[in-house]
């Protein structure tokens, strides 16, 4: 079925200007080790990513922040810069490399399509299977997605995902001229979001606040414009509801504030977090709330709901869920018995 490639690891002195280069590429961004190697697909461990970062940080190339999150040191940029444009150019005189041709260079350059990443599929003359699936995203941000008719799910990389993201429900084109034996393609539509409302801790910037992406199948940084916080401060734990999705992959997710989480534990947040993400509102729906109300506080038990039950209301019973919880089915009950012993009901 799937058949994951396993990142490469690189040494010391590679890893520090490939760390370098990601943070030069993002220069208004603070990103972590984890979010390095997500972005880079890294096969190096976050302690390692990490001491690169320090290494950087001693050499003055970035500048450490704050919760081990660093940002690029600005004056470097055009001190590198200068070092590329230089070496670039030497290679040029010496030598002119041709082009590599990628997966999708194969096609018909006399036919007339659409575009396929950077090159065109034909869309007459040779017509393009699409199928509609549902994405599994794995943590390097590479996608495969399951289509119930298909034995092979259809391997998608991140940057043809189209800004798709894991359980969101995609059409895919498949590569009209692969190279490997497994089926892979290109997300040319997202038909539905499985994801509309997250949690994450919050950093309040001058214009904006931001939830940075720290987890492998999270819909990246979400932007929150000062207008929508609802009163957030920085470092706050909040829900978010995605309003913009931004076009392609690299495009800023924009969302609101719609609840401030400065009560819950970090137990709540955890649970609310793994329910919001595989798709699970956190309030119920207006007609659940309706029926609610016509609840009697008291309920009379007949005969007939005795049937099949046993009646534990004579003994003593105490739940242990919290108020603010959404079923109450954790007790404990006690009981003195006949011969004079205590009965404890878990």
């Amino acid at each position: 079925m799937k058949s994951k490639k396993k990142n490469k690891e690189l040494a010391p002195g590679k890893l520090d200007q490939v760390v370098f280069r990601v943070l030069a590429n993002n220069p208004k961004k603070r990103l972590n080790a984890k979010q390095i190697i997500l972005k880079q697909k890294l096969g190096n461990s976050y302690n390692s990513v990490n001491d690169a970062l320090k290494r950087l940080a001693e050499n003055n190339m970035v500048i450490h922040v704050k919760d081990a999150r660093y940002r690029v040191n600005k004056e470097k940029i055009q001190e590198v810069n200068a070092l590329r444009a230089e070496a670039k150019s030497k290679r040029r005189s010496e030598k002119v490399e041709k082009p590599r041709a990628g997966a999708f260079d194969k096609f018909d350059r006399n036919a007339k399509g659409k575009r396929y990443g950077n090159d065109r599929v034909q869309d007459g003359g040779k017509d393009v299977k699409t199928y509609i699936g549902v994405v599994d995203q794995t943590r390097t941000g590479d996608g495969y997605i399951v289509v119930p008719d298909l034995d092979e799910d259809i391997y998608v990389p991140a940057k043809f995902l189209k800004g798709a993201f894991n359980n969101d429900t995609v059409k895919v084109s498949l590569n009209p001229n692969p190279r490997r034996r497994r089926k892979d393609g290109k997300v040319i539509e997202v038909i539905k979001r499985s994801t509309k409302k997250i949690i994450g801790k919050i950093e309040v910037l001058k214009k904006y606040g931001v939830i940075y992406n720290d987890q492998g199948k999270f819909p990246g940084d979400i932007y929150i414009p000062v207008s929508d916080l609802k009163g957030a401060q920085d470092e706050d734990f909040v829900i978010v509801e995605i309003t913009n999705w931004g076009q392609g992959q690299n495009k800023r997710i924009w969302g609101e504030v719609r609840e401030v989480m400065k009560e819950n534990t970090a137990s709540d947040m955890a649970m609310q977090s793994i329910l919001l993400t595989n798709g699970f509102d956190m309030e119920f729906p207006p007609e659940v709330e309706e029926e609610m109300e016509h609840i009697p506080d008291e309920i009379n038990v007949t005969e007939k709901d005795l049937e099949d039950r046993r009646d534990f209301r004579q003994v003593t019973t105490l739940t242990i869920d919290p108020e603010t919880a959404r079923d109450f089915d954790d007790a404990l009950s006690i009981q003195k018995l006949e011969n004079g012993n205590l009965e404890i009901g878990i």
